[in-house]
């Protein structure tokens, strides 16, 4: 079952500042995203705060859904933790937003002996998993 807040009470992305960013790689391994994620997220003083994960999609398409697919078990597992949470380990319910973000980055390539600055498009799913504060509705 999925649950929302009231759209009054969502912040929008430049409201939200983003703490630090993961980039999921073909040599990123599920459980170690998982960690970092929930532990960064518990750490996060405020619920204006995220941590996101990235996931590059100007690549091959079989290593794009790859990524993805880490980046969702990794995101599924951190929240399996915080809802059977172990004593010892950091944990905090989060919500999370996914948002695709298009940009130009240049980047130069020498071509014929000059430098010439070629643009490249990027886009980057990025997944940001905002800390529950206490009181606040839960979302399942």
């Amino acid at each position: 079952m999925v649950s929302l807040l009231p759209s009054a009470k969502w912040l929008l992305p430049e409201q939200r500042i983003l703490h630090s960013e993961l980039t999921v790689t073909e040599k990123s391994s599920v459980k170690s995203l998982a960690m970092a994620l929930a532990a960064r997220v518990a750490q996060l003083p405020s619920d204006k705060q995220a941590v996101a994960l990235s996931v590059d999609l100007r690549i091959h398409q079989t290593v794009r859904w790859h990524r993805l697919l880490k980046a969702a078990y990794a995101v599924a597992t951190a929240h399996e933790w915080q809802v059977r949470p172990k004593l010892q380990k950091p944990t905090r319910p989060f919500r999370c937003v996914a948002s695709l973000q298009r940009g130009d980055e240049e980047c130069e390539w020498e071509m014929g002996g000059d430098q010439k600055p070629l643009t490249l498009t990027k886009d980057i799913l990025r997944i940001q998993a905002i800390p529950v504060s206490p009181g606040q509705d839960d979302i399942s």
